[in-house]
């Protein structure tokens, strides 16, 4: 799919870059680690293209080739190779969350994640759930480490990609059904959906031991 970047270089004249995004239907790409700017990325996925930016041109528009907006560029690789959009409906809740919150913010349940591949041939991937923290509504709901997560809302689960768009655009204070396996059997939990803890605090939290099965 191609698209376009409009912006301007360097402080010249307005320019446009042209590109392609290998796959506008599925975006799984997250900008890598360690990248310049963490103030500027979010928690959610990004969409990927060769569009060749220029300084200057973070936060120029990405356009498809029907003119639609569909991201705004946040980071390019330091070889030019891949720049990276933050997507058009992640513009849309940021500012929302900006208009009332004065911040971005983040629906959080209280577990960690493990992503498997168990079938290469069949690609049969899961997303398991890694552990979990006492008291946060993930515990409270019942989710157990070892579960493995199908659906979020009406958003199905097969990779990190998708547990972490999922996340993004949860919100904060309702109660969202989730999907989950576990020794062999589907169940639905409702999960009350809370504010991510700041850094300081996720970074003292610790996992409750796992359960017997």
């Amino acid at each position: 799919s191609m698209t376009l970047a409009v912006g301007y270089p360097a402080d010249a004249s307005l320019a446009a870059e042209y590109g392609h995004v290998s796959d506008p239907d599925s975006i799984q790409f997250q900008v890598p680690q360690p990248a310049p700017h963490n103030d500027i990325r979010f928690c959610v996925p990004h969409i990927r293209s060769n569009i060749r930016v220029h300084p200057g041109q973070s936060g120029s528009p990405i356009l498809n080739t029907k003119g639609e907006v569909v991201g705004m560029v946040v980071y390019a690789t330091e070889d030019g190779n891949s720049t990276y959009a933050l997507p058009i409906t992640a513009i849309r809740k940021i500012q929302r969350d900006l208009a009332q919150f004065h911040k971005a913010r983040y629906g959080w349940f209280g577990i960690t994640s493990v992503f498997s591949i168990n079938d290469i041939k069949n690609a049969e991937r899961t997303v398991t759930v890694g552990g979990v923290y006492e008291g946060y509504p993930g515990h409270v709901a019942g989710i157990q480490t070892g579960d493995v997560l199908k659906k979020i809302g009406n958003k199905n689960i097969l990779t990190p990609s998708d547990l972490m768009n999922a996340t993004f655009y949860l919100p904060i204070g309702e109660t969202i059904r989730f999907g989950i396996e576990r020794n062999g059997e589907a169940q639905i939990l409702p999960v009350k959906i809370v504010p991510r803890p700041p850094d300081e605090e996720l970074s003292t939290l610790k996992p409750l031991p796992v359960p017997a099965r």
